[in-house]
């Protein structure tokens, strides 16, 4: 079997390009497969474009909780992708929000994340998109063995969490109703250390009295 890093080199050399990217973090998340991570920062910009215009708005109309809980996404979803820079930015943004700093002293911290967004997305998009990633096979359609899988992917930040949810939904939304939209929602943003909670909890919360 192929090495899949090796096939794309032109591909997987632009990656080590981009600055502020830890490409070895992104690769070790999806199993080394180039076309995959290209794939998934591709979904990461669509997902997250509009949060610094969100986040300004949130912060005008000073709802503290909702600027608090984009800024903690934001900075899960850069270090689960290895987007370094961004992360170290959202984790000053986030930390001077739940301070509660002026909205005038917040600015320095969102402007700079804005100019590294940009110099991030420029690079992203020079990029060929590739295939959405397949989703896992599943080998069981045990609602157990599958939350279990579910866990691990989400612990170890493998961003094939993302492709898992897929063609278990109908089973997993049968068995947890409703709070499956959050998980989805958290895993597609992936923010998979708020939805490593949400998943330990919907699993308590379902489980049957023993």
């Amino acid at each position: 079997m192929p090495n899949p890093t090796s096939e794309h080199p032109p591909l997987k050399q632009s990656l080590y390009e981009i600055p502020g990217f830890n490409t070895n973090t992104g690769l070790n998340a999806t199993g080394n497969h180039v076309g995959k991570l290209v794939s998934f920062l591709h979904m990461f910009i669509e997902h997250h474009q509009h949060d610094m215009q969100t986040l300004r708005t949130c912060l005008s109309t000073g709802d503290w909780a909702k600027a608090k809980h984009l800024a903690h996404s934001l900075k899960g979803a850069s270090g689960t992708l290895g987007l370094i820079q961004l992360y170290a930015l959202s984790g000053e943004l986030n930390q001077a929000i739940r301070e509660q700093q002026s909205v005038e002293a917040l600015m320095p911290f969102i402007e700079a994340f804005e100019q590294q967004w940009r110099t991030f997305t420029e690079a992203i998009n020079a990029l060929p998109i590739q295939t959405t990633p397949a989703n896992i096979p599943l080998r069981t359609q045990n609602l157990n063995d599958i939350a279990g899988q579910l866990l691990n992917l989400l612990d170890k930040g493998d961003l094939q969490a993302r492709t898992l949810m897929l063609d278990p939904e109908p089973l997993l939304r049968s068995a947890w109703g409703n709070k499956v939209d959050t998980l989805k929602q958290q895993i597609n943003a992936f923010s998979f250390e708020q939805a490593l909670d949400t998943l330990r909890k919907i699993i308590v919360e379902t489980s049957p009295p023993t």
